[in-house]
């Protein structure tokens, strides 16, 4: 091995060859540099969109909204089952205890759920066959429960709760006018007392936000940021709503503060407003709320969350998700994530193609030397080793130096903000860079394997060549 070793030193050393063949060799790791390089800063850029976006959709929107057919008359059926998902101090460090498990749970979960629906399908289409249900009811996936640990299924019941704050909301729709300027937007009327128990956004108010929104005669607001600026940040504002008998009526409101989710697109068309002012105000009669927003501990859970009030609550009320909600939005990150790995994946075999020339070079080169080693009794496996770590040794230095560029060019965008964008477009005013640490690794080892592979290839096919003209 220490012979290899030597050899492979002495024939892959730059000083030792000639500088065609080192700037090719260069030419080489520049290659897979770029495309490891490029595959970082890529894929930060898109994990840094799904983490602003999911900062600042769940600082505005809750985990889970619970919406009814027709509106809501009466809230407190709804608040009253969704404040027993609140989890007691023994089942949170229960769960605290085994959360190492809560991935194997959840799989778990979402395979039964599966199967159960499944089951559920084909036994409604086959109810005419008593004999075939009979026996399909014996394969039901509910026999199979009293199967698991007692503490996986107390685990899969608390994964159903971890509700920390619940609120009402009402959603409508109007006009602002202020100095001249016409704008449309969303009111949403809110609990003050409770908002914040569920949404986190940054609120611009001289006084707390239960006091700048305190139910009065002439309603308070509270604009989002860009609209205020669109409106010239106005003291008042005259709003035109429309009434229960479709008429419309001006309203003046007292413009108490700003707020700022982080997503243009809501903080452009969004006003909040007490609850009680706007179903004052908008006529809205019995109805007390468009929906109930819902806050837990983990947004992962929202899932599990959703399904148990869909299962338990009657069949008027619907639980939305924040990814549901959200789920174009997401689906197309995904997608660009998986795009941008196929196209600069592709990028990095090329590159670790490159170091077969490199060593069909160095074997040219080598000729002379290789046919006088195999006839001292060097065998092709060795050989074999010898060009193989020459082509490792080139995709590794180019690997190391591609997830260094890429690392050092993602934090100089994220710190510097190299890279401004229209918020109106992208939602965000600074280009995003999340990197993770395990994308780099396995980019790392994705381009090193390519790197063995090929020159494994390449050297195995050329330590066969024959000896007896080179000698």
């Amino acid at each position: 091995m220490r012979l290899v070793s030597d050899i492979a030193k002495r024939f892959n050393q730059a000083k030792y060859l000639p500088r065609s063949l080192v700037v090719m060799r260069l030419v080489a790791m520049a290659g897979i540099a770029i495309g490891a390089a490029t595959l970082i800063v890529a894929l930060s850029i898109v994990s840094g969109f799904q983490r602003e976006y999911r900062r600042s959709i769940l600082d505005f929107n809750a985990h889970v909204v619970v919406l009814k057919a027709g509106e809501m008359n009466d809230t407190t059926e709804v608040v009253d089952y969704i404040s027993k998902l609140k989890k007691s101090q023994d089942e949170s460090r229960f769960e605290s205890r085994y959360s190492w498990l809560l991935p194997v749970v959840s799989s778990i979960k979402n395979l039964y759920e599966s199967f159960k629906g499944l089951h559920d399908d084909i036994a409604y289409d086959y109810e005419d066959r008593p004999g075939f249900v009979a026996f399909w009811n014996r394969l039901n996936p509910q026999r199979l429960k009293p199967l698991l640990p007692a503490f996986m299924e107390k685990l899969y019941k608390i994964q159903r709760k971890g509700v920390t704050g619940i609120t009402p909301f009402l959603y409508r729709e109007g006009l602002a006018i202020s100095k001249g300027t016409i704008k449309g937007l969303v009111i949403k009327g809110v609990d003050p007392l409770t908002i914040r128990d569920v949404n986190q956004m940054q609120i611009d108010a001289d006084v707390p936000l239960n006091e700048a929104l305190a139910s009065s005669p002439h309603p308070n607001v509270v604009l989002g940021k860009p609209l205020a600026r669109y409106l010239g940040f106005p003291k008042k504002i005259k709003l035109m709503v429309p009434t229960s008998d479709r008429e419309k009526q001006f309203v003046d409101a007292a413009v108490v503060g700003t707020f700022e989710s982080g997503l243009y697109d809501y903080d452009s068309q969004f006003a909040l407003m007490n609850l009680e002012d706007a179903q004052r105000i908008f006529e809205t009669g019995a109805v007390k709320a468009t929906g109930i927003e819902i806050k837990l501990d983990d947004p992962d859970k929202a899932d599990a969350v959703a399904f148990a009030i869909n299962n338990d609550l009657p069949a008027s009320y619907q639980a939305i998700t924040w990814g549901e909600l959200n789920r174009d939005l997401f689906e197309a990150l995904s997608l660009e994530k998986l795009v941008f790995s196929i196209i600069m994946g592709i990028l990095v075999i090329v590159a670790s193609f490159n170091i077969i020339g490199v060593l069909v070079l160095l074997i040219c080169y080598r000729a002379h030397e290789v046919a006088i080693l195999k006839a001292l009794g060097v065998n092709a496996g060795m050989l074999q080793k010898i060009f193989t770590r020459g082509g490792l040794w080139a995709g590794l230095v180019g690997t190391i130096a591609g997830i260094a560029a890429g690392i050092g060019l993602s934090l100089a965008i994220k710190h510097l903000h190299l890279i401004r964008l229209e918020p109106e477009i992208y939602f965000v005013s600074t280009l995003p860079i999340d990197i993770s640490w395990p994308i780099c690794g396995i980019i790392g080892l994705f381009s090193i394997l390519m790197c063995w592979g090929t020159s494994k290839i390449a050297a195995k096919r050329l330590a066969l060549l024959p000896i007896i003209e080179n000698l």
